[in-house]
């Protein structure tokens, strides 16, 4: 299974995530990536009824949740009933395929005791 990384500025030390052209808090390029593990908590979630015909499922579940190191993604949510504040584990697996092309993403699903 692929690993969730996030990216560390080379010139501040800023994580941010997913990885953009140049660092939001100094403006200079260059990035080292980290891996983005352990525990997140669900800020927020909704679903998504309006979705393309790509998808085979009636609707799908969407959450941002902020991990340990105070980074915040989003990402589907694998998870029945969830609720603001819960903890959960990200992974990346596919999130859709269409015309045999597979497009993996962030997924969450509720962390285990």
């Amino acid at each position: 299974m692929p690993e969730v990384v996030a990216y560390v500025c080379k010139g501040c030390g800023a994580i941010s995530y997913p990885k953009h052209t140049c660092c939001r808090s100094c403006g200079k390029s260059g990035f080292e990536e980290v891996p983005l593990d352990g525990r997140a908590r669900l800020m927020t979630f909704t679903r998504d009824y309006n979705l393309s015909l790509a998808f085979e499922e009636r609707y799908i579940t969407l959450g941002i949740a902020e991990f340990e190191n105070g980074v915040r993604a989003l990402g589907r949510l694998e998870v029945d009933g969830p609720s603001v504040g819960m903890e959960l584990e990200a992974y990346v697996a596919p999130v859709r395929i269409e015309d045999y092309e597979t497009f993996e993403g962030l997924w969450f699903k509720a962390a285990q005791r």
